[in-house]
């Protein structure tokens, strides 16, 4: 679960205070699928990193990613 402050809002290309768990160099950003419109977390040194998790929103300010889903 990643937790941001209460005012977070889910936007496109809104990047995160978080550096990407892969290439460690990249932060996370909210990105959109342009085929089905679901957001996603995907890495700032794409296409160089491929690092993408997928989420749902559990509350205002909380985001779950889907392999903590178990």
């Amino acid at each position: 679960m990643r937790e941001f402050p209460e005012n977070f809002v889910v936007e496109k290309n809104k990047k995160l205070n978080a550096i990407c768990p892969v290439c460690k160099k990249g932060n996370l950003i909210i990105r959109q699928n342009s085929e089905n419109q679901k957001y996603f977390l995907g890495c700032t040194e794409y296409p160089d990193c491929k690092h993408a998790e997928r989420f749902t929103i559990e509350s205002k300010n909380q985001l779950k990613l889907f392999e903590e889903e178990k």
